[in-house]
């Protein structure tokens, strides 16, 4: 009887040992699911957030754009002279100016959006022979091609009352796409293929072409000038005012213009020539450039500056994305197109066929 007791004793145990380990292993397979569990919805809710960042990071907001600041850094490089290009990247531009430290500057005087701008200030008495002295420009790089070049162009401006007077005959440049002239064929410079500009009172907004490989200083180019009246002045005067630009580069019958002011539609023109046949793209600038004024000095503000690519659009260029203040574009919804230049009941009116500045 005892060797039996004490041969059964040991089977018990081990039976409950062996229970023992089963459970802990089934406790430690739950605990291991639902660890996995755990890190399984994590990973979820990190891939979310992840994807929430990105849709709403700042390399989000910069799809399809070449150039995007609203000078909140305050730690733009302007760089002066030199060869720059597209690629240069986004933290540069080139500075024209007059010979004065705070012609080019940050300011939180004012701001489209955020807290800071550029402030831009022009002054007769720095007026000069160079070409410079007429200008507080900043200025964005050269592409690399001209032909089927298409951009869009997004930016805001507010002009200060106290700087401008309705009677000024002089023409003041504020927006500009330049070209570069052919310089070892001996072409000379020309004026801008698009211009924007102000003279006695008015906004003008005006495009040319050429489809001479070399351009006669602004002969042709005169003669196939479409300028256009946008609005008075004073409509600009103390509030910021924003435009988008969408230019295709053409001499072939195959470009594209079109300007918003504050979300309306104001100039649409396709199918014509637009720009020069030059071996170097065409570039844009903001400011001041002006050969004279009855005002002693002039400044602009400038803000939420977007140079978008062929891949772009308006909602990607225009001011006021970063902020819910975008204002929508104006068009008819009912049409297959946007209305032309000279449809009704958008039809601006023909300005006087003069070259800018």
């Amino acid at each position: 009887m005892t060797h039996s007791k004490n041969t059964t004793l040991p089977i018990a145990l081990i039976c409950c040992f062996s229970a023992n380990i089963l459970c802990s292993q089934v406790v430690e397979e739950k605990i291991k699911t639902n660890k996995e569990r755990i890190a399984d919805v994590s990973a979820k809710q990190r891939r979310i957030s992840e994807e929430t960042l990105r849709l709403t990071s700042p390399q989000s907001l910069r799809e399809n754009l070449i150039w995007s600041t609203g000078f909140e850094e305050k730690q733009f490089q302007f760089i002066y002279g030199g060869k720059l290009d597209e690629n240069s990247g986004p933290e540069w531009a080139r500075a024209k100016r007059q010979d004065k430290d705070d012609s080019i500057i940050f300011s939180s005087s004012f701001a489209r959006s955020g807290q800071s701008s550029l402030k831009l200030t022009w002054r007769r008495e720095l007026l000069g022979e160079s070409n410079d002295s007429k200008k507080a420009m900043v200025i964005f790089g050269k592409p690399s091609f001209t032909e089927g070049l298409e951009r869009w162009y997004g930016f805001s401006i507010l002009l200060p009352s106290s700087f401008y007077t309705d009677n000024d005959p002089y023409n003041a440049l504020i927006f500009q796409v330049h070209a570069t002239p052919d310089h070892h064929l001996n072409e000379q410079w020309r004026s801008p293929p698009i211009g924007l500009s102000l003279r006695n009172g008015k906004l003008k907004f005006g495009y040319t072409y050429d489809t001479e490989k070399i351009s006669q200083k602004n002969f042709n180019l005169n003669q196939n000038r479409k300028s256009f009246e946008i609005g008075d002045l004073s409509s600009l005067l103390d509030k910021w005012t924003d435009f988008v630009v969408h230019a295709k580069f053409s001499v072939n019958n195959k470009g594209l213009i079109e300007l918003w002011v504050d979300g309306q539609l104001i100039v649409s023109d396709s199918n014509i020539n637009l720009g020069y046949k030059d071996d170097y793209g065409p570039y844009p600038g903001w400011g001041i450039y002006s050969y004279n004024s009855t005002n002693p000095e002039r400044s602009i503000y400038l803000d939420e500056v977007r140079i978008g690519n062929n891949s772009s659009s308006y909602t990607q260029v225009a001011p006021g994305r970063n902020d819910n203040t975008q204002q929508k574009p104006q068009f008819d919804s009912s049409a297959n197109h946007l209305p032309t230049a000279n449809a009704d009941p958008l039809t601006p009116k023909r300005s006087e066929q003069k070259p800018y500045p």
